[in-house]
């Protein structure tokens, strides 16, 4: 059995300066943790996500685009 991956992004707000680290364990975590951020974004908001590979930027964006109602394959 395999040992949990860990996803870790950081969390970057330049308006209210706010930068935070949230962990997660699974792609499925990270999309809810998307999905429960984004009532919380601004209008017109431009998120730049960056990290290693690996790191959890890919299943975040899924995250968001399944919270947008978008259908991915």
């Amino acid at each position: 059995m395999r040992a949990a991956r860990r996803y870790s992004m950081r969390i970057r707000n330049q308006m209210k300066r706010i930068e935070e680290q949230v962990v997660t364990r699974s792609p499925g975590d990270t999309h809810e943790l998307a999905a429960r951020l984004l009532p919380g974004l601004p209008p017109n908001s431009v998120l730049a996500l960056h990290g290693e590979l690996g790191s959890g930027k890919t299943s975040f964006v899924q995250g968001l685009a399944r919270a947008l109602g978008a259908e991915l394959r």
